[in-house]
């Protein structure tokens, strides 16, 4: 039996580090990034890795070791050996990812600007299965499956049914968009939702919620009981620098961020989830769980990567607060 099963998308990234851009405010505070139209932009530097969630996941919770597999979805090209290559160094049953010679792998290519990460995402169209003889695992994590998300949600349910797991979600821009009634089916069956902050108030209300400087800790568990209403057991909530929040029902409880010099911010959201997952699948409590995330999230956005800062079991219990 597997401690974790990761299902999503697995994509190869593109980082490009622009050395000069302009950042323009439009209507509601929304930030723009830009950079000169129709001409040749040099970049400072240049990286190209495995990302998209379920890998990200599960190459975290594999580094802190648990025995992780995963479910996804990758064309039969040059990325999706990268992938298969990348996810076997690091001890990932791979025996459950579909390869398609009709299909190419997904990509990204991420701007980094002063800290801050812009993602240019392309999802190849597929359908999205389930396989039959799908394994037995403690826990089945389900992360961003694209457009056709609606198509694996059902399958995902009868699985995790079948095997006897516990179901956490992290929804992607697609499911978030789909708004609580699209999601109610995995909502109700849920043991812990994880969204970041802005996401939470996507979900709940459907629309972008700016919290307030004196009451932000509030609103966002205002966001986490309206959130619980919905079926989930446990709701955690990041909010960046300003820490995270785990509300079972009962008791929110918060953790202070990590300090650490951000370079890059992109997996952030990942490796707090295999912090967290990980220390969850372990029995440990909420407080726990929160700074094992927390402290795997300062590590990845302290160097460009979604998985480079992931870290290992011993190197993450060094550096617990």
């Amino acid at each position: 039996m597997f401690d974790i099963v990761t299902i999503g998308h697995s994509t190869v990234d593109y980082f490009l580090g622009l050395g000069s851009a302009d950042i323009a405010f439009g209507e509601d505070d929304d930030s723009l990034l830009c950079i000169d139209f129709a001409d040749k932009i040099p970049v400072e530097n240049f990286k190209k890795g495995v990302g998209g969630n379920a890998a990200n996941t599960g190459v975290g919770c594999a580094r802190l070791g648990l025995n992780t597999a995963i479910v996804s979805w990758i064309g039969k090209d040059l990325e999706g050996e990268l992938v298969l290559k990348t996810l076997k160094e690091e001890n990932i049953e791979l025996l459950w990812v579909r390869i398609s010679e009709e299909e190419i792998t997904d990509q990204s290519v991420i701007l980094n600007f002063e800290a801050e990460r812009t993602i240019l995402s392309y999802h190849c169209p597929r359908t999205l299965l389930i396989p039959a003889d799908a394994p037995e695992s403690r826990l089945i994590y389900l992360t961003s499956a694209g457009r056709a998300f609606e198509e694996v949600h059902p399958q995902v349910l009868q699985y995790a049914e079948g095997a006897g797991a516990k179901l956490a979600y992290n929804p992607g821009s697609y499911e978030l968009a789909g708004g609580l009634s699209v999601n109610k089916g995995v909502l109700e069956h849920c043991a812990i939702l994880i969204l970041n902050s802005e996401e939470a108030g996507e979900l709940a209300r459907g629309k972008f919620v700016s919290f307030s400087k004196d009451e932000r800790a509030a609103e966002i568990g205002e966001l986490m009981h309206e959130l619980r209403e919905a079926g989930p057991e446990t709701i955690v909530v990041t909010d960046g620098s300003f820490g995270s929040y785990a509300f079972d029902g009962e008791n929110i409880v918060f953790c202070p961020s990590i300090e650490t010099q951000v370079v890059e911010m992109t997996g952030a959201g990942d490796a707090f989830s295999a912090g967290f997952l990980s220390a969850w699948v372990e029995d440990k409590s909420l407080k726990e769980s929160l700074q094992w995330g927390n402290t795997n999230a300062a590590s990845v956005i302290s160097e460009v990567g979604c998985q480079e800062g992931l870290l290992s079991r011993e190197k993450l219990l060094e550096q617990l607060p």
